[in-house]
């Protein structure tokens, strides 16, 4: 598994395969201005419902992107092995934030719980550290399978960040908020409100 927390505003995602009993720290190069989408309309695999919600096709989960952040600004990725599907959005204002949803399978014959608590493994990278963790509770969703964090890492420069981890079904749902420090503060009611938004429907 790989998690890229280093702002992963790629062209492409690497193929990476790495081991399933931790969870690696990662970065990858931000896209320029050009290569990201502020015309044309949400692809198919997202649709922007009536509610205001964005709901993506192939894994029965919707949000509500807070005021401000444009729906047509956004960006996508795909990574091989494991086949992840991931999905970029981007915050007002000069130095935006970066929140990404990455999708991918549960492997089978896997504990959910169990598969769980080995995303709370991380490498020993000195460049990142883990601020806080969160319960479901206090990030404010009701599924028992979740966890959240609040870290701090350098890719260059260094950057906070928010990270929510959640299994349903047979899928895992990662949600990476990523933003300089200067602004970190002032964009965290937002990711919590994110947070809350998220739905599974049926």
């Amino acid at each position: 598994m790989i998690l890229s927390l280093g702002s992963c505003r790629s062209q492409q995602a690497t193929p990476t395969t790495l081991p399933t009993v931790s969870y690696f720290f990662t970065a990858t190069p931000r896209p320029t201005q050009s290569s990201l989408n502020t015309s044309e309309p949400i692809p198919n695999k997202f649709s922007l419902r009536k509610d205001g919600k964005i709901e993506f096709d192939n894994w029965k989960v919707s949000f509500l992107l807070p005021d401000g952040w444009d729906k047509n600004k956004y960006f996508l990725g795909f990574q091989a092995s494991p086949y992840t599907e991931l999905y970029f959005f981007y915050g007002p204002g000069k130095d935006e934030a970066e929140l990404s949803f990455d999708f991918r399978h549960l492997p089978e014959n896997v504990n959910k719980i169990e598969y769980l608590n080995t995303l709370k493994n991380w490498s020993d990278d000195p460049n990142f550290k883990i601020a806080r963790i969160y319960s479901p509770k206090e990030l404010g969703i009701n599924w028992n399978s979740a966890i959240g964090y609040k870290c701090q890492f350098r890719y260059g420069a260094k950057l906070s960040c928010f990270d929510v981890r959640v299994i349903y079904e047979n899928n895992i749902l990662e949600i990476k908020l990523i933003t300089e420090p200067s602004t970190f503060q002032q964009i965290e009611p937002q990711f919590f409100e994110i947070i809350k938004s998220l739905s599974i429907d049926e």
